[in-house]
Formats: structure tokens, C-alpha cells, sequence
């Protein structure tokens, strides 16, 4: 994993950190954070949001933060007949969220167009359009993975989609977590960002 993906993760899991802070926690080198956390800033995924208490002399830590209005990531769960499509910013935080009841024996079409309107209507609400959206995290049951097939169509052009089989996540929280199902779209909006916001970092 590459310097900037390291980044994003401790902030992301732990929270605004000053640069020393970083190259403290992740032994890397203060040059190598401060390089890589200047082209994180250039491309607006992170600002700095503070400084943190001096102690004795020496320069402000000024904390790094990943900006939550950079991008956003939709999730879209189906289970049990309800559509349930939500969207969060990079951090988790839910901005918009939409369920529906939805037939099982019903068309792909329509539960295609279902989403596409949820995902439309989440997106008018908070005044953000389609190009600020970095992925789509599908978490389906077995009926709807059948109705949609192994690579579901495109429901926002241009924007990368993630599949997950919804069984198995279920029946495990239903063992361990006090899981709705109709709260599946945080499942998939988390795999967005794990996956596509953090992870391709590696490759830069």
C-alpha cells in the first residue's frame, strides 16, 4: 500500500492528524508524508482543519483532514422485497436516504428504474450531481442477484458499481450485529469507500 492510501486510512479510521503524527504512526518519513499529503491537499481529498496544543516550542501541528464534501458514495441494498439506497460522504455520514417495498416476481426493469429514481430523487435533495459520486456499493439477496444478473447494468453512467452477495452478510449479523436489512446500503457505501476510495490510492 502506497503512501497516500496509508494516509487516508489512518485518517479516515483514527481521525484529523498532524503530518508528524502520520509519519509517526505509519513509519514513514516526514518528507514522504508531507509529499504525498501536498498532493492529497492539490487534489482537494484532504484540508487542513486545525492545529492541534503546542507542547513547548516548535511549529503548529496543523491537523490533515479528508474533506467529506470531495465525493460521495451511494449504497443500494435489496433484501426480502425492500429497496433500500442511501448516500454518505467518504467519512460515513449519511446525507440522504431512501426504501421502497418491491415485488420479488416483479421485472429487472423495474427494479432497475426503482433505483435509478432513489438514486435521482437522494441526489436532487442534496444538490449533488452525478460526477461527484465515486462508486455505487450493491448488497443484493439471492432473488435480486438472480434478477439483476452477475454484472448489473449501469444505474449512474460512468460511475463503478460493487456486487455483494447479501446472504451471507445477512445471516452472519443476524448472529453477531443487530442488523436490518433495510440498513444494508451502509454495508454497500462502506465498500465504496474501502474499495474505491482508499484502495486505488495503492496504485498512485
Amino acid at each position: 500500500m502506497k503512501t497516500r492510501a496509508k494516509i487516508l486510512r489512518a485518517i479516515l479510521y483514527d481521525g484529523p492528524a498532524s503530518r508528524a503524527e502520520l509519519s509517526k504512526k505509519l513509519g514513514i518519513s516526514a518528507s514522504g508524508i508531507t509529499d504525498a499529503a501536498a498532493r492529497l491537499c492539490e487534489e482537494g481529498i484532504l484540508v487542513e482543519s486545525g492545529y492541534r496544543p503546542r507542547d513547548g516550542r516548535g511549529r503548529k501541528n496543523i491537523l490533515l483532514d479528508v474533506d467529506p464534501s470531495y465525493k460521495f458514495a451511494f449504497g443500494v441494498g435489496v433484501y426480502g422485497g425492500v429497496v433500500c439506497v442511501g448516500l454518505t460522504t467518504v467519512r460515513g455520514d449519511t446525507l440522504g436516504k431512501r426504501t421502497a417495498d418491491f415485488p420479488t416476481d416483479a421485472p429487472s426493469e423495474k427494479l432497475i428504474g426503482l433505483i435509478r429514481q432513489m438514486m435521482s430523487d437522494i441526489m436532487r435533495d442534496c444538490c449533488i450531481d452525478s460526477g461527484r459520486i465515486i462508486g455505487i456499493g450493491l448488497c443484493l439477496d439471492g432473488d435480486a442477484r438472480k434478477l439483476l444478473g452477475d454484472e448489473p447494468p449501469a444505474f449512474i453512467p460512468g460511475v463503478r458499481m460493487i456486487a455483494e452477495q447479501a446472504d451471507g452478510y445477512i445471516e452472519y449479523s443476524k448472529a453477531y450485529l443487530p442488523v436490518n436489512p433495510e440498513e444494508l446500503y451502509i454495508y454497500g457505501c462502506g465498500k465504496v469507500i474501502r474499495d474505491l476510495f482508499i484502495s486505488p490510492s495503492a496504485d498512485k
